[in-house]
């Protein structure tokens, strides 16, 4: 006997797809275990698919997600693995077999870009670059995840790619230490501060003003951020299918689908709405806040109504996949967690996402009173 892929009794590796006994092949011991499986006179395990087998051969040999390539110096799931192309696969078996580093092989940096692995170099490069930040103590990232440490590293890239300077970002990492309680959260609010300081004077204003201003808007938007914290949930790694039926049926009950954590929900309000640096902030800051709230949640509403989950895309821990969802000039990013909680990480304006934009239409009477969002707009096209 042997194993079950799903109904399907597997006596023979070639009953197994070439792209899994690849994958397999990654798994140190794991081509041992396979043939060790398939032979006997007993079924050695059960399976729902070639993902799931693949996954639960890394974790029960080595009691860990992650298959360790030493001289690709890539630590990545073996499911994420299994997205990737066989030619690819093979490619990158060669490289790790031969030695040959990932920044000698143009072909090989293509693939772990389009399929966002980043090695364990660049890792380290972002948790180094938090050393540059003139931090009193990086107490807070002793315990960072493999999770945090990525996002980390592409919050690194991002200020270099963007240019940011080296005082702004000092600037910017002592406001995001001051107000955060895990990594994930000085990354959004280091994003805080950097969106209120590109929307106070164009730049130019100064550095009490724009903490001021930093802390004002985080202050007075998190309480707000509670009502956006329902997320609906289906089981993990579940199929894009699943996905797009849990979020249609949330949408279906009048709920907004909700962000995974605070930060995250003031982070996307301050980058992608007016409401910092528009005459009501200066003037009506509360209520502006609450606005600004209101209209974004309306919006993710109505476009979570008409948007379908497209695009999926995992994560390199094969635990966490990535949809977006388009409607008109919109674009939203949503997330399925290692948990199978579905959460928004953005909401932008599809043609030029680092622009600031206001998804929410343009008030044509009182400034202070709260502008059309898209079930305002749709109704205004309808009418002569």
């Amino acid at each position: 006997m042997a194993i079950f892929i799903g109904p399907k009794l597997i006596k023979d590796g070639s009953a197994i797809s070439e792209l899994t006994r690849q994958t397999i092949a990654f798994i140190d011991g794991g081509t041992v275990w396979a043939r060790w499986a398939l032979h006997g006179n007993e079924v050695r395990a059960s399976f729902t698919d070639e993902s799931q087998m693949v996954g639960a051969i890394q974790s029960g040999l080595h009691g860990g997600p992650f298959a360790y390539l030493p001289h690709l110096r890539l630590i990545v799931s073996p499911i994420k693995l299994m997205t990737l192309s066989l030619d690819d696969l093979q490619l990158i078996a060669r490289a790790e077999i031969e030695g040959e580093p990932v920044a000698q092989n143009e072909r090989l940096k293509l693939i772990f870009s389009a399929h966002g692995l980043l090695t364990i170099d660049q890792l380290r490069a972002g948790m180094d670059w938090l050393g540059t930040l003139q931090l009193p103590d990086l107490d807070l990232f002793q315990v960072a995840s493999f999770t945090d440490q990525v996002a980390i590293a592409n919050l690194a890239d991002w200020v270099q790619e963007h240019r940011i300077s080296a005082a702004t970002s000092v600037d910017a990492a002592g406001f995001a230490k001051s107000e955060s309680r895990t990594p994930l959260e000085f990354i959004d609010f280091f994003r805080c501060y950097i969106g209120v300081s590109e929307k106070l004077s164009g730049g130019k204003a100064g550095r009490a003003e724009l903490a001021e201003a930093s802390q004002s808007a985080v202050h007075l938007l998190s309480p707000l951020a509670f009502h956006a914290l329902d997320c609906p949930q289906t089981s993990p790694l579940s199929s894009p299918d699943d996905v797009a039926l849990a979020v249609e049926m949330w949408a279906a009950s009048g709920r907004a689908l909700g962000f995974a954590r605070i930060s995250a929900c003031v982070r996307e309000i301050v980058l992608n709405t007016r409401f910092v640096g528009d005459e009501n902030w200066f003037t009506h800051r509360e209520a502006w806040a609450r606005n600004r709230f209101e209209a974004y949640v309306e919006t993710v509403k109505a476009i979570t109504l008409r948007a379908k989950i497209r695009q999926p895309f995992m994560g390199q821990d094969g635990a966490t996949c990535h949809y977006s969802m388009a409607a008109g000039d919109y674009v939203a990013r949503v997330q399925l967690d290692p948990a199978g909680i579905i959460a928004l990480s953005s909401l932008q304006k599809a043609a030029s996402s680092d622009q600031i934009i206001n998804p929410f239409g343009h008030a044509t009477h009182d400034p202070r009173a709260p502008e059309p969002t898209m079930f305002d707009l749709a109704k205004e096209e309808q009418e002569p």
